[in-house]
């Protein structure tokens, strides 16, 4: 394996910078096409409940209420829509920097690895579907930031890869797994590749430690309490009033919304012609064509393929048995391991590409001192 770079090089000091890079330049295109305020489906009453710390449409989406709260006070001198469009710029962005570092984190250090993370970074960045998310007050901007970052965990604690095991940062991964379900219950559908990493790491999972990341994943999910304890004080915006146990477990499963979850095989099928479209467009063929040399490359690393694969395999399923109008934004999951993967994919043609241009200097070496016929 090519040895890392001390932490106080020039090089390694270069390679902290790079996603800084990556996210800068997508918070410029961003910024560039921000929405000047209101825009339509759920942008007018997200506003709204960040602006008041109210209530959401099920699940509830506690986290994003607070944080968007937060925010609009700090930026007291910007009108709350423009706040919080700007959010979700920085929140995409947040998403790219990570989606950056996690690639590169995959690979041994060299000059593919940083191609490679930078391409896949990009790609993902400027997805028509997620570019349409960064400029518009949305809750999947958050989601995006929030499965990046767990992503980028699991790879740092070694549930995935060939780095060391890190127990702290494997408490962290709980921890957000817990915070996306706060966000969005789709977040679920990530668990099973998380899952399959742990199994691979059992036998460093001694008791105490599992029994640690099972009270940070409680944790970052009991955002939750947030929903009963507000709506106690009737907010402006409190819809399903989930005050009562009852209410709160509807409120919080989206019970309302089951009479459009796999009830109808033309709903399968149309969202199925929605996501075989979305993927060509909103990467291009090109992009597209180097995922398949990136799974090849996802072989390599201990659990990346299984996990990956069964990660967005799932959200692609639930999003096509979901019979609603707005569906696009329920592919992002997918889309950000197929940002992977072209990442990873990219490394490996540059690899490849450096092998045939190394092997065909070295035969014209040998041509040029008469070893080889012409």
């Amino acid at each position: 394996m090519v040895p890392r770079p001390s932490p106080d090089s020039p090089s390694s000091a270069l390679a902290g910078l790079t996603p800084l890079l990556a996210a800068m330049a997508a918070l410029i295109v961003y910024l560039r096409t921000l929405a000047p305020g209101l825009t339509e489906i759920d942008s007018g009453e997200l506003a709204t409940v960040a602006t008041t710390l109210g209530i959401a449409h099920p699940s509830g989406y506690p986290l994003f209420s607070f944080l968007g709260r937060v925010w609009v006070i700090l930026t007291g001198d910007l009108a709350p829509i423009r706040a919080l469009n700007l959010l979700s710029a920085l929140l995409c962005a947040g998403a790219v920097f990570l989606l950056h570092r996690t690639v590169r984190g995959l690979l041994p250090p060299s000059p593919a690895a940083e191609i490679g993370a930078w391409v896949g970074a990009l790609a993902f960045a400027f997805n028509g579907t997620l570019w349409s998310v960064a400029t518009v007050t949305e809750v999947h901007a958050l989601q995006m930031c929030l499965d990046a970052a767990l992503l980028w965990a699991i790879v740092r604690a070694g549930i995935w890869g060939h780095g060391p095991w890190r127990e702290s940062a494997l408490l962290l991964a709980c921890y957000l797994a817990g915070l996306c379900l706060a966000n969005h219950l789709t977040s679920a559908l990530l668990l099973p590749g998380l899952l399959l990493g742990l199994l691979r790491q059992r036998r460093r999972l001694r008791p105490r430690l599992l029994a640690t990341g099972i009270a940070c994943g409680v944790l970052g999910a009991s955002v939750y309490l947030f929903l009963p304890l507000r709506s106690a004080q009737q907010p402006l915006l409190d819809w399903g009033a989930p005050r009562e146990w009852a209410a709160f477990v509807r409120h919080v499963t989206g019970a309302q919304y089951r009479v459009w979850i796999f009830t109808s095989g033309e709903a399968f099928v149309r969202n199925l012609r929605v996501f075989l479209d979305l993927l060509p467009t909103g990467f291009t063929p090109l992009l597209l064509s180097l995922a398949v040399p990136g799974l090849l490359r996802a072989r390599r690393v201990p659990g990346l393929l299984p996990g990956t694969v069964v990660m967005a395999v799932a959200s692609v399923l639930y999003s096509l048995g979901y019979e609603i109008h707005d569906i696009e934004t329920y592919f992002l999951p997918a889309f950000l391991f197929v940002a992977l993967w072209i990442g990873l994919g990219t490394a490996l043609v540059v690899e490849w590409t450096d092998r045939l241009h190394g092997r065909s200097a070295k035969q014209a070496a040998r041509i040029a001192r008469g070893k080889l016929p012409l």
